[in-house]
């Protein structure tokens, strides 16, 4: 009785037994894979004033998904995705799902980036050890509804464009930074700062704030593991300067790791964008 785990390739990396259905990155008109889609080239294209969006999978990308996984043995599948506030790829899933030939879960985890790709990672390691599917569902929720994402565009010109940030934090015209929340599924605006200095200094200063509620949180992290991971697209100097100020002082012994946002995530933050995640994902 066997538990595949399928995802969408903004969760990155991920365990090779994990299946992955791809976004596409439309580039002036054109699609192409995100998968295929190399960052740099990408985050220069942008610069250079391409236009530049995303698009969702097809269901039946995600009806091959299910096949597959029946066809290999699987009883069950438990689908974890990015934010269905900010993407049409839950609500592909679950089209798919409908007409699967195996019982699917669809976990929608109200994340993006690291904080997906460690709910994908729990996923992927329960369903390994045998978890029934709604376990494996389960333990990808939780991961999910215990992190906390926040992100600086360097200019909130991309936001804007694909409108994907409530309040005022896609409004053009505005010089100061925008820090957002991903909070609901949706990049929330918490605060506006003049310089990518300030923007560090406060990143550093949430990260902390949640490390300190997961300490006073009784048995919050018990046989669990808490981890910092920096993110950025085309930021490295940024993201490296970050990590440094968070190892320094803020998070003491827990993990600070760097890594990149996928194409699709940079295609809507924009190039320079930095941000972070908190995670506390199950021991082993």
């Amino acid at each position: 009785m066997r538990t595949a785990v399928v995802t969408d390739s903004t969760a990155r990396p991920v365990a090779p037994a994990v299946a992955v259905v791809d976004l596409d990155v439309v580039v002036d008109g054109v699609p192409a894979s995100e998968a295929g889609t190399d960052l740099d080239a990408l985050l220069a294209r942008m610069t250079a004033g391409a236009q530049v969006g995303t698009s969702r999978p097809s269901p039946d990308g995600f009806a091959r998904a299910y096949a597959a996984a029946a066809a290999s043995g699987a009883s069950a599948v438990v689908s974890v995705h990015l934010s269905g506030a900010l993407s049409g790829t839950v609500e592909a899933a679950r089209l798919a799902a409908a007409g699967a030939p195996l019982r699917v879960e669809v976990v929608d985890t109200g994340c993006v980036g690291a904080a997906l790709t460690a709910a994908v990672g729990a996923a992927a390691e329960a369903a390994a050890d045998g978890a029934d599917v709604r376990r494996v569902a389960a333990l990808a929720a939780g991961v999910a509804g215990r992190s906390r994402t926040w992100f600086s565009p360097a200019t909130s010109a991309h936001l804007t464009r694909g409108g994907r940030a409530a309040g005022d934090g896609g409004r053009p015209g505005l010089s100061a930074r925008p820090v957002l929340l991903v909070h609901d599924g949706r990049l929330v605006p918490l605060e506006r700062l003049r310089t990518t200095g300030r923007v560090l200094d406060r990143l550093v200063a949430l990260a902390a704030d949640r490390l300190r509620e997961l300490a006073a949180e009784d048995g919050a992290t018990a046989g669990g593991h808490v981890e910092v991971v920096v993110q950025h697209a085309g930021a490295t100097g940024a993201a490296e300067d970050l990590q440094r100020r968070l190892r320094d002082g803020a998070v003491g012994v827990v993990p600070v790791r760097v890594r990149p946002l996928s194409p699709v995530l940079a295609a809507h933050v924009g190039p320079g964008a930095v941000g972070l995640a908190v995670l506390v994902t199950p021991g082993r």
